[in-house]
């Protein structure tokens, strides 16, 4: 229901490419497609604006970019700094005692967007950049 929530109020369009790090069941979706067809994930899915943060994810080799202007998503991590600045404002000591500059620059670099889990995508094309698969997408 928080999901649901979040979506609804949140949700905006991406002006950045967004990856992810690929596993078995998205990676079967991703083999079996043609450049132009359409598929969706099936659940709310994490992306990164960080593309290495992405790529330590990505073990079996393949990874996602998801096209700038995908509508249908939201950052987690503008909410999260937002949530971290006021807690520092509230109490500055007990944020400090709680490690929280580097719970919010870990936060940052992450960079984490969430799709929605019916969102329909189209791959665009596939493309190996640094040893991975690169597998290029957008919303439709």
């Amino acid at each position: 229901v928080a999901i649901a929530k979040a979506f609804q109020y949140y949700s905006e369009t991406s002006t950045v490419p967004l990856y992810r790090g690929v596993y078995n069941t998205e990676t079967r979706i991703l083999e079996g497609l043609q450049v132009g067809d359409t598929f969706q994930l099936g659940r709310v899915t994490s992306l990164s604006e960080n593309f290495n943060v992405a790529k330590n994810f990505a073990k079996l080799g393949n990874m996602i970019e998801l096209a700038p202007g995908a509508e249908g998503c939201f950052s987690l991590v503008g909410l999260i700094v937002h949530r971290f600045n006021e807690w520092e404002a509230m109490d500055p000591r007990d944020f400090e005692m709680q490690d929280g500059d580097w719970r919010r620059d870990a936060a940052l670099k992450e960079a984490e967007w969430l799709i929605s889990g019916d969102t329909t995508f189209q791959l665009l094309g596939v493309e190996e950049r640094d040893g991975k698969v690169i597998y290029k997408i957008k919303t439709v």
